[in-house]
């Protein structure tokens, strides 16, 4: 497992690359864990069509779970649709691990930008 303390490239390529300043603003919400996700198993989307934003192009999600101290971002997948059944966990990838208190930080300086 992947332990990141400063994840702040990864919120501006993972959040920003979004154009509308809505859609920014409630990726934002969605990795604060302030806001239900709008993907089947409370999935966040890391990267999807850059051209049309539409999750049918493809994209990869993940889970982010909180256990307090850290904020884990777990079974990464390929995902062409909102259902569930539309999940293709990638079991080569490997858990990323953050410091909660880091994690945080960095998502309070990116809202800021």
């Amino acid at each position: 497992m992947a332990i990141l303390k400063n994840a702040t490239a990864l919120w501006c390529y993972a959040v920003w690359f979004l154009s509308d300043q809505q859609e920014q603003m409630r990726a934002l919400k969605e990795f604060r864990l302030q806001q239900k996700t709008y993907l089947a198993d409370s999935r966040i989307t890391l990267y999807i069509c850059t051209c049309c934003g539409d999750i049918g192009c493809g994209a990869v999600t993940a889970k982010i779970i909180d256990n307090g101290s850290q904020v884990i971002w777990t079974k990464f997948a390929s995902q062409d649709a909102r259902e569930a059944e539309d999940i293709y966990i990638i079991p080569t990838v490997p858990d990323l691990i953050f410091d909660r208190a880091h994690y945080f930080k960095a998502l309070s300086v990116i809202g800021k930008m």
